[in-house]
């Protein structure tokens, strides 16, 4: 579950930009690359779980960032549909 990793590092590095800079944070938006494949339930509940007194108020907004993808022969450009494919071919990806 690497999720419970990035939320510590999330939170982590939000606090110390609290505390470095004397505030307390209201929002914290993470934007999460498609192809990680992150599950949004548990990044969020670990979020919640590890938040400071820095952060007892904020809000967590996770935002998926769609993959674009580009052939290095032709410089052709496209999207991936990850939700047409089966979990397997998913995992490959």
């Amino acid at each position: 579950m690497h999720e419970w990793a990035l939320a510590e590092g999330i939170i982590s590095k939000a606090d110390r930009i609290a505390i470095e800079n004397n505030l307390e944070i209201t929002d914290i938006v993470i934007q999460i690359g498609e192809l990680q494949q992150i599950d949004d339930e548990i990044l969020q509940f670990a979020l919640e779980q590890l938040r400071t007194d820095n952060m007892k108020k904020a809000r967590f907004t996770l935002e998926t960032i769609k993959a674009k993808l580009k052939c290095r022969a032709c410089g052709e450009e496209w999207r991936l549909d990850l939700s047409s494919l089966d979990e397997e071919s998913s995992e490959a990806v």
